[in-house]
């Protein structure tokens, strides 16, 4: 029997590919958990922009340090500075995407 959660939450692997010196590209895999908003929220969340659709669904995250190597703890803060990079701004995008659709994870 299937469960209906009104906001269900779901942890799904990303996979963000970061420049690198040299023209290498490197693949970083890491895991986000994302809320499931209604395709209304989805629509007007989008209609004002991708970072602010990513603030409300992205909810937690794991697998990211800072320059120092220490690990990078999930905050409003922390999410804000790293959406500023459309490195990581369009995987995150993408994943939501693919969990909210339930569409198998390409990493």
């Amino acid at each position: 029997m299937f469960r209906f959660q009104k906001v269900p939450r779901v942890s799904w692997p990303v996979t963000i590919r970061v420049p690198e010196d040299g023209g290498v590209i490197g693949e970083k895999p890491v895991t986000i958990t994302y809320k499931l908003i209604t395709h209304e929220e989805f629509k007007k969340l989008s209609d004002e922009n991708d970072i602010a659709l990513l603030k409300a669904v992205v909810v937690g995250f794991k697998d990211f340090e800072d320059e120092n190597g220490n690990p990078l703890l999930f905050s409003q803060e922390n999410l804000h500075d790293l959406l500023q990079h459309a490195f990581i701004r369009m995987p995150l995008f993408t994943g939501y995407m693919q969990a909210s659709a339930a569409a198998p994870a390409k990493n």
